[in-house]
């Protein structure tokens, strides 16, 4: 990285010795006064960047004229991707016995409703099957059963004798359970595997938790709204989010949407937060249950608002910068007021529409004003 580092700064130190910004008087054009009227009002902060064009292009400079529009009000949030009961689920043992989870079942592995997770092994174990047994005695009553049956039939037994052995044949088949006698632990719900709860090789009773799920259906996100916003709650309506890998996103492109707000939190006086809540289809959002994220809640737009690409600012010193492009291979640095940012735009004051900035290839510009070689006596200040 460092090699790099010092071959652009060498790139750029090659470009801006033999740079120079185009004397436009040749064409026609009062160059001095039109350059005057663009830059009167505009507050330099150090002489003009020279940057050829084609270094430009090899580095990824882009520009973008700045324009007054709509901007969306937006407040920096943090939230929990939250799992709520529908949305869970619990693998339980079958039985007692020893657990053996199926091959490659880890966290994170999406498997479908009523895949095998796991088999409990009874006959590992001393101290007797106690589904075994249950299963005996289902076919001792289900044998006695069909005995008295036909002299029932014949009216050789009385109906209470009947009936008691009937009785005895459903309380053995509530008594037995044809997956316990599997051993198999299946999965409730199509979902993705959060935890495995036991070790394999681990004995277990019956109904202890082998594992948890979480659906892939949909997930539900709460937002922590400062309560000295609780009042304007209602104003926002979307939240976009700060993905792991960089990219925003907001969760109405997701497919999602705001779900309400808790009346129970937001009268409780003793949080410092209102927890507002907004649902997004899991497989859409690459978001983890109980994950932490970072995001922008967007509120109703306002109209006029000069608002630029986030990547277009430059922080030095606690200021921001940003550079404006004075023609096809010159560049200057001016100050600006940051506002309130969108996640991908940010308000800012000091800058006029109209006016010409890098939006991308920032550090290139910066890289080149650190160099220091512009040709001496050349300047857009005439």
């Amino acid at each position: 990285m460092q090699g790099n580092f010092f071959r652009i700064l060498g790139l750029m130190g090659l470009t801006l010795a033999f740079g120079a910004c185009h004397d436009h008087a040749s064409d026609g054009h009062d160059h001095e006064s039109e350059t005057k009227e663009a830059h009167k009002d505009a507050a330099t902060s150090g002489d003009d960047i020279v940057l050829e064009p084609e270094m430009a292009l090899r580095f990824g400079v882009e520009c973008d004229t700045v324009r007054s529009g709509a901007f969306s009000e937006a407040l920096k949030v943090s939230g929990r991707v939250l799992a709520t009961g529908n949305e869970l689920a619990v693998v339980s043992a079958p039985t007692a016995g020893i657990v053996s989870f199926a091959r490659d079942m880890v966290p994170g592995k999406k498997v479908p409703r009523g895949a095998r997770i796991a088999s409990v092994r009874t006959g590992a174990t001393t101290g007797g099957d106690a589904n075994q047994a249950a299963k005996a005695a289902l076919d001792a009553a289900k044998r006695e059963l069909d005995r008295l049956k036909p002299l029932y039939d014949q009216r050789l037994v009385t109906a209470s004798e009947y009936n008691a052995a009937l009785a005895a044949y459903e309380s053995a088949r509530a008594g037995f359970s044809a997956s316990a006698a599997s051993g198999a632990a299946s999965a409730p719900i199509s979902g993705v595997i959060v935890s495995l709860d036991v070790a394999e090789g681990q004995y277990v009773e019956v109904g202890a938790p082998l594992a948890s799920m979480a659906s892939d259906k949909e997930i539900t996100l709460r937002v922590d709204l400062p309560r000295r916003m609780a009042s304007r709650m209602g104003t926002f309506t979307d939240l976009r989010l700060a993905l792991a890998d960089g990219v925003t996103v907001l969760v109405s492109e997701l497919g999602g949407k705001r779900s309400g707000a808790s009346p129970a939190a937001s009268g409780n006086n003793a949080s410092a937060y209102v927890p507002m809540y907004f649902s997004v289809p899991a497989a859409s959002a690459g978001l983890l249950t109980g994950g932490a994220f970072e995001g922008w809640l967007l509120g109703s737009a306002r109209e006029g608002v000069t608002a630029i690409p986030v990547s277009a600012l430059s922080e030095q010193m606690g200021d921001f910068f940003v550079y404006e492009r004075l023609d096809e291979d010159c560049y200057r640095k001016l100050p600006v007021v940051v506002g309130s940012s969108d996640g991908e735009r940010v308000e800012v004051g000091g800058l006029r529409p109209g006016t010409v900035i890098v939006t991308q290839g920032v550090t290139t510009l910066r890289l080149s004003e650190n160099a220091k070689a512009v040709p001496e006596g050349h300047s857009h200040n005439h």
